[in-house]
């Protein structure tokens, strides 16, 4: 017999899974071991509670889900206040834009097939409201210009000093920022962010918390673009 037959389960086991998953086993999320005591056991599964697209990127340790499974904890995600904040507005555009093909790349953990086009949702838009360009398109363009976004997801490293939580996840995002034109050589440009995960609250006058998981993440990655872009935009070879 089983040993988690005697275990006493908490009266309902939250599943965390990518948006528009069905979830019935969760293999893809953590490890065989979790997965035998969580559905072994006749605690009730709410498969509508959802962590989110952090999932697609890589970006939630097995460890973390899997307790979040065993104990129904919920995730909260939190940003940073002493990182710089770069509006759109804050950039400085050229008087004459032109237009530019962009191209968006995803690397870093176990990210799934499909986060670049669902990173491209962010990434399109905020590289839009910058006004660095005339057009954004997914097309060649006239003088053939390019901007290649290449987002690294990376988790893991130190939570700020004074923050109370209970197992804290930092996530951070590299954006680096490649734009180029014909006879001209390459500009780059890079920034990084990082957004904090708890299991539950935590608690620092420093961390803004967001939303949602997904709001958070999604203002994560606006932030590295946004930050990449001004420092584009500052650069003597892009403006000439």
């Amino acid at each position: 017999m089983s040993d988690t037959k005697h275990l006493a389960p908490p009266r309902s086991i939250r599943v965390f899974a990518p948006r528009d998953e069905v979830v019935d086993r969760g293999e893809s999320l953590i490890a065989r071991p979790a997965i035998a005591l969580i559905f072994n056991s006749p605690a009730r599964v709410e498969s509508n509670v959802t962590v989110t697209k952090m999932t697609r990127f890589g970006a939630m340790a097995a460890a973390l889900l899997a307790q979040a499974f065993l104990f129904g904890c919920s995730f909260n995600a939190y940003l940073d206040k002493q990182a710089p904040e770069i509006r759109a507005e804050d950039i400085r555009r050229p008087s004459n834009p032109s237009p530019v093909q962009l191209s968006v790349a995803v690397s870093g953990g176990a990210v799934q097939a499909d986060a670049a086009a669902e990173a491209r949702q962010i990434v399109e838009p905020t590289v839009r409201s910058s006004g660095l360009f005339s057009e954004v398109s997914s097309q060649p363009v006239a003088a053939g210009a390019r901007l290649e976004v290449s987002m690294q997801i990376n988790e893991g490293g130190a939570a700020p000093p004074g923050v109370d939580a209970t197992q804290l996840t930092v996530v951070s995002v590299k954006t680096t920022l490649r734009y180029g034109r014909q006879g001209r050589p390459d500009v780059l440009a890079n920034a990084d962010r990082s957004l904090f995960v708890a299991m539950g609250e935590a608690s620092s006058p420093r961390l803004r918390r967001a939303a949602s998981v997904d709001a958070g993440f999604d203002e994560l990655m606006k932030r590295s673009v946004l930050a990449a872009l001004q420092q584009l935009a500052n650069d003597a070879s892009f403006a000439r």
